[in-house]
């Protein structure tokens, strides 16, 4: 499960993340013998394993610190594993229901009748609109490829599947189609109080829509968010050269990065399971 973990470059955040509680619970109820302390150091090893795997989404870096503050080792064996398993089921819950509460916030942002323009695949953005689409919000999408992994596939099967109508372009032809949208809505991997991480590509789509006039809105629950001493602890790195251009020729450099910084300011708004909050009132409260 950690090499899935680390080689999925499709799934959004919130699935990877689940993927990353499967793999600790799959440790909290394995039957090998530890003392206290073999467990806890062995659970640390594990924790940076799955941080090192996606090392850019701040929900893994939340996940980790509940999941270790949960284990001293200074309890009986027993004691530390349940706490453990409590805590994973706990953070599960909380996932899956601060997305449904993110859905009911973000029909304020979604006009009657919207044609949304959306960008990388993000399971958070796709319950939002099917949600919307529900309540008479959406009447298409319009996406993208998102490359070089093509997670924007994904995304578009997920909204065709529930009915929802969908244009899907190149990436570059999405600047275009923002002439078309009523609005944009993004996800996030990470929020910190000056900007988020996306997918590479989000800081030039909000800069245009924001030049353009049209709102764009990131929806992400607060378990993405961080503070500003979290920071260091984010990386967005680079991956293979391969994805891009398979036998390139010799001596080409070639940038491959998922990820990219958008500041908060070019945003309308974020959209949380908390509520919907302007940049300056999210900065103020990380």
């Amino acid at each position: 499960m950690l090499q899935r973990l680390q080689t999925d470059n499709v799934s959004g955040a919130t699935t990877l993340v689940e993927l990353a509680l499967d793999i600790l619970e799959a440790f909290a109820t394995q039957q090998a013998p530890h003392t206290p302390h073999e467990f806890v150091t062995t659970l640390v090893t594990l924790v940076d394993a799955v941080l090192a795997a996606q090392p850019s989404m701040a929900v893994m870096i939340n996940l980790a610190q509940q999941a270790l503050q949960a284990c001293p080792d200074d309890l009986p064996l027993t004691t530390v594993k349940q706490q453990l398993q409590q805590t994973l089921a706990a953070f599960r819950r909380d996932l899956r229901s601060s997305t449904e509460v993110l859905c009911q916030w973000a029909l304020a942002v979604l006009p009657p009748q919207s044609t949304v323009l959306t960008y990388s695949n993000s399971r958070t953005v796709i319950a939002a609109l099917r949600y919307a689409h529900d309540h008479g919000r959406i009447r298409r999408v319009l996406l993208s490829e998102s490359r070089p992994a093509y997670d924007g596939r994904p995304q578009a099967l997920a909204l065709l599947e529930y009915g929802i109508a969908v244009d899907y372009s190149i990436d570059m032809a999405l600047f275009e189609r923002l002439t078309e949208a009523s609005v944009v809505v993004v996800g996030a991997d990470a929020v910190l109080p000056e900007h988020l991480v996306n997918k590479l590509g989000t800081h030039a789509l909000a800069q245009l829509a924001r030049l353009r006039g049209v709102p764009c809105f990131s929806l992400c629950t607060a378990n993405k968010s961080l503070p500003t001493a979290a920071t260091a602890l984010l990386r967005i790195a680079e991956h293979p050269d391969q994805e891009v251009w398979p036998e390139a020729p010799h001596g080409l450099s070639i940038s491959n990065r998922y990820f990219d910084t958008t500041p908060l300011a070019l945003l309308r708004g974020i959209v949380s399971d908390q509520g919907i909050y302007t940049p300056e009132a999210l900065r103020l409260l990380l």
